[in-house]
Parts: C-alpha cells; sequence; structure tokens
C-alpha cells in the first residue's frame, strides 16, 4: 500500500503506536519513504502529536489524508471533530 501511495502526498506525518503491537515503527516507514525520494517526513513520538504537526501546516484547499489502521483512524478522529467544533464556535 505504501509504495503506491507515495506520489499521491505532498508530505508525510508519521508517529509510532506503542500501544500497537502489530503497528510499524515511524521510523521504519519513514526510511521507505526517503529511500524512494519523499522531501518531507516528519516522525512523531505520538499520532495526537504527528496530527498536530501536519494540521499546523495546512492552507486553504489542503487536505490531510490519516491511513493505516482502524486503530490508527479511531485514534485521530476524535482530534478532528474536537477541531471542528473550535471552528464552529470560532
Amino acid at each position: 500500500m505504501l509504495s503506491r501511495s507515495i506520489a499521491a502526498f505532498d508530505a508525510w506525518f508519521l508517529a509510532d503506536q506503542p500501544e500497537n503491537s502489530r503497528a510499524a515503527k515511524a521510523a521504519d516507514i519513514a526510511a521507505i519513504l526517503h529511500e524512494q525520494g519523499c522531501g518531507m517526513i516528519s516522525v512523531s513520538k505520538n499520532l495526537r502529536q504527528a496530527y498536530r504537526r501536519a494540521s499546523s501546516l495546512l492552507s486553504e484547499g489542503d487536505r490531510l489524508v490519516v491511513f493505516g489502521s482502524f486503530h490508527t483512524v479511531a485514534a485521530i478522529l476524535p482530534l478532528i471533530e474536537k477541531d471542528r467544533r473550535k471552528e464552529q464556535r470560532g
């Protein structure tokens, strides 16, 4: 899946998931991306930090794609919802 996705994204925000024993190490994924010529790769200590880093760089019209396992997406969805509520109040 990773090799087919590389060209579709401008930046990669990766994080370790120590609570998920099946998750790949962020550093291992970063090495693969680097070998494939990806320039913008950020490795964070956890998913929350990776999401916050990515969100802070978004501009009008940008898209943030969260993928991996159900564990990954489930961890990020509450953060997205929290940000949406802030924007609505805003």
